[in-house]
Formats: C-alpha cells, structure tokens, sequence
C-alpha cells in the first residue's frame, strides 16, 4: 500500500511501501468480545427474570431493588464490551508499518503515540516467523535488530512476511542504489512489469545479383 502521509518521514525521503497489521490477527480479541456481547444480549432477560423471582423471595427480609441494579449492572458490562471492541479496531487503524528508501518505520498509539525506526545499513538481523493462523491468514511477524544501538522493531501480524524479508534485504544490499531499490519495490507492490524495449537486428543489406556482377567485370 503506497501512502504521501509527509508527517511520517523526512521531505527527502520517499514512501516505497506502507501497511497495517492484518486486522484479524492484531484485533482477535474482538472476535472473543463480540460473541460475549451476543451471548449477554441473549440470556438477559432469563437473568432479569431470575433476579425478579429471587428479589420476590428476599422482600420479606431486605428491601434491595435488585431488579434495577442487575439491570443497570448488565448495561454497564455490554458498554464495557462494546468500547473495549471499538478501541482495539481504533489502534489497529493507528498502527502503520513503512519502508522509505532510507529507513524503516514502526509507528503505534493513539492517545499517546511511539514511532520507532531502523536505517537500512545499522539494521545486524532480521528473523521472521509464522504461526499456524498467521500462514492461514497470510501474515507474521518480522523482528529487526540494530547493530549500534540494541533496537529491536517488531512488526507483527504484518501481511506477507517473506516478501517483506526479501524487500528489505534488496535495500541493505548496495549493489543498486536505494534509488533504483525503492522504484524497483515500488512498481513489484502496485503490480508493474516493465518489458525491455526490443530492438530489431537489422538485417544486412543485400544487392542485387546482376550489380554485384556488374562490378566483378568492371574490375
């Protein structure tokens, strides 16, 4: 995914490749929080009608409006649960993975947001890992380490792991300048194949027999 988010990085650099964590994997617990909001939606009234038979049997010892706190008590527990939901989607949206032609990004937070970053010739090892969901879901986790300053970036459940590794090895290889590097991994993202122009051989000129005769007799 190609973004010009400018805030991100310096004016000097280009954005070569930007993407969020696949949203299954990073906001599972959503799943998990979503089937507990169902199940509560479900059984409500058989818990409200429960409290109301218990509250007839306690009436004659305490006066407890039972009714009304189990009541207020489920609402406040199904909000609970749909925030919690809503704020894992928030911080999965602001959780950004870049590649620009100098280093590479890892920016997460809401409220109070962390940015941390690698350049390509301090990044020491890569190591990349895949769990049985993560190769399900097409995704994984990559961890980078520094070889200066002990940092370790780690983009997790980050899409396609393996062609990732392979991008940012092409951009600690010199062998190209981080130019051509970024353009070339630029047009593989958005799916361009560039042909080589052909070139036609041009084929030898050939004259006709009787001029080539001609000159032999008129030597």
């Amino acid at each position: 995914m190609i973004g010009n988010n400018r805030n991100q990085y310096s004016n000097e650099e280009k954005l070569i490749f930007k993407a969020r964590p696949r949203i299954f994997m990073h906001s599972k617990s959503v799943l998990i929080k979503l089937i507990l909001i169902g199940l509560l939606i479900y059984f409500i009234n058989p818990i409200i009608s429960l409290t109301v038979t218990v509250q007839s049997i306690l009436i004659e010892y305490v006066q407890v409006p039972l009714v009304q706190l189990t009541t207020t008590l489920l609402i406040f527990i199904l909000f609970l649960l749909v925030m919690w939901a809503v704020w894992d989607l928030i911080s999965w949206h602001f959780t950004e993975y870049m590649l620009t032609d100098q280093r590479i990004i890892v920016q997460k937070g809401v409220l109070n947001k962390k940015r941390s970053n690698i350049r390509y010739n301090k990044i020491q090892d890569m190591i990349s890992y895949q769990s049985l969901m993560q190769r399900i879901f097409a995704c994984g986790d990559i961890e980078i380490y520094s070889a200066h300053s002990n940092t370790t970036l780690i983009m997790e459940n980050i899409p396609q792991p393996y062609q990732l590794e392979n991008k940012i090895n092409r951009m600690i290889d010199q062998k190209l300048s981080s130019t051509e590097i970024a353009r070339e991994i630029e047009k593989e993202i958005q799916g361009e194949v560039e042909e080589e122009p052909f070139e036609e051989i041009p084929k030898p000129s050939r004259k006709p027999i009787m001029d080539r005769h001609s000159k032999k007799f008129k030597r």
